[in-house]
């Protein structure tokens, strides 16, 4: 009977079997914080990168107005669209709404949009889905192919 022998953790041969973190940068335009609103960690097995992201407003000084944008932790092989992310507007009661992100190669920037309840899926902003206040949120939970 033969022994299956689990791989050590680390990085072994372009595979990351550890939670790795990094700093996703969240832009828009005239989007203005102070710090770091954005959180990231992932897990890279080959070409396949498994990513959670959170975004944080209460640092926000300015929402923008301009279609939101975040960076991934590596470039893109496809133009595809990754879903798993829900905005959360807090005031004045609890609200999710569905958010997916926009992927296209060679690039680790990711545009976001929000499903508007038809077959038409609308950029982010503030004032969409919701305006924003520094009590509100957005997370995002999704895989992809990267280069």
């Amino acid at each position: 009977m033969a022994r299956f022998t689990h791989p050590a953790f680390g990085d072994v041969g372009g595979l990351t079997t550890e939670i790795k973190t990094y700093s996703p940068v969240w832009s828009g335009t005239g989007l203005v914080f102070t710090g770091t609103p954005a959180t990231g960690s992932y897990v890279k097995i080959g070409n396949i990168v498994i990513v959670q992201i959170d975004v944080l407003y209460t640092t926000v000084t300015n929402f923008g107005t301009g279609q939101y944008s975040l960076t991934l932790p590596f470039a893109s092989m496809y133009h595809t669209d990754v879903y798993g992310g829900s905005a959360h507007d807090t005031l004045p009661n609890l609200k999710h709404y569905s958010l997916k992100g926009h992927l296209v190669p060679g690039s680790t920037t990711m545009t976001l949009w929000q499903h508007a309840g038809s077959s038409e899926d609308i950029p982010m902003t503030d004032g969409v889905p919701f305006n924003a206040t520094t009590a509100d949120k957005f997370h995002m939970s999704f895989s992809y192919i990267c280069q």
